[in-house]
């Protein structure tokens, strides 16, 4: 057996603002939305529900995310000095 923590490993860290956030989220909730509107207009019930369930899981999943703990980074050079305090992840500059 080989041990493979030893493999390095390729982390990528994007920053969001918060009016991104913001979009993401009301396009999310959008999309559950239009899919019911185009089954209604469609006239398919079967659209309808995959839309009416695509809506009602994003809304549980948010719900359920909300009360885990979690870290707010205002930048991705406070989230690398933050891996690299904690666990010891050494970046290298992007080729």
């Amino acid at each position: 057996m080989s041990n493979e923590t030893n493999k390095p490993q390729k982390i990528s860290l994007y920053a969001q603002t918060f009016w991104g956030g913001v979009l993401v989220n009301i396009s999310t909730f959008l999309l559950g939305l239009l899919f019911m509107g185009a089954g209604v207009l469609a006239g398919s019930h079967a659209m309808e529900w995959v839309g009416f369930l695509m809506f009602w899981i994003t809304v549980s999943v948010m719900a359920i995310n909300r009360g885990k703990d979690r870290i707010a980074f205002t930048c991705p050079q406070e989230l690398a000095d933050h891996l690299r305090q904690h666990y010891g992840v050494v970046g290298k500059e992007a080729e």
